[in-house]
């Protein structure tokens, strides 16, 4: 599971249009998942994986 920062990856966020949009993208065997606007729910997320 990758997870993306766009604060910190403007380029891929351009990439993938999602500027302005949620700040964390989360990838899992190359295909998008999620797409996430607070570290609250990514933990969340993280959490019911494992």
């Amino acid at each position: 599971m990758k997870v993306l920062d766009y604060d910190r990856n403007l380029e891929q966020a351009r990439q993938e249009n999602v500027i302005g949009l949620p700040t964390y993208i989360i990838y899992e065997n190359g295909k998008r998942i999620a797409k996430l606007r607070e570290s609250r729910a990514l933990s969340s997320l993280l959490q019911r994986r494992h």
